[in-house]
């Protein structure tokens, strides 16, 4: 596997982290199944360096069974970085009440913010509005707080914008 490889081979001196933004799954080939899920935590697990994800449509909205899949999702994926490095010493990753999927962090100044923002298939308006609005709270939230302490802020999430 070449990503298998590639991520074995990266110098840990390089980089401090590696933030993967989804679409890993082929939902037409695997259907969703937890094997798949299961598959991908354990190739980047080969990480020298934390993973941390942001979930893509194709592992969640545009499977079949969508509920199951944000269960394989969290189950193993979610706060991926905890599982197989140690906590970080120099700085302090911190979780969205009621959304531990999005993540944020400051190092060297910069502001690195993770949310659900998947495009694909709508299946309840209201949820996608609900979870929308709790990630503008959370990043404004965090810019706030973080507003002294940064020059940059980038923000992490898999759905590219758009007018709608």
């Amino acid at each position: 596997n070449g990503l298998e490889e590639r991520l074995r081979s990266l110098p840990s001196s390089d980089g401090e982290w590696l933030v993967h933004l989804g679409d890993f799954n082929n939902f037409f080939e695997t259907e969703c199944a937890s094997y798949a899920y299961e598959e991908f935590n354990s190739l980047l697990s080969n990480s020298p360096v934390p993973v941390y994800c942001t979930p893509g449509d194709n592992e969640w909205n545009d499977c079949p069974s969508p509920d199951q899949a944000w269960t394989n999702w969290m189950t193993y994926l979610g706060k991926y970085d905890t599982q197989y490095w140690d906590k970080p010493s120099l700085y302090t990753v911190q979780r969205q009440k009621g959304q531990g999927e999005n993540f944020a962090f400051v190092h060297h100044r910069v502001a690195y913010i993770g949310v659900n923002m998947v495009g694909g298939f709508l299946h309840d308006q209201d949820e996608w509005n609900t979870r929308h609005e709790s990630n503008l709270r959370w990043i404004r939230n965090r810019v706030e707080k973080y507003y002294e302490n940064v020059e940059i802020v980038v923000i992490f999430g898999h759905a590219e914008p758009n007018s709608s």
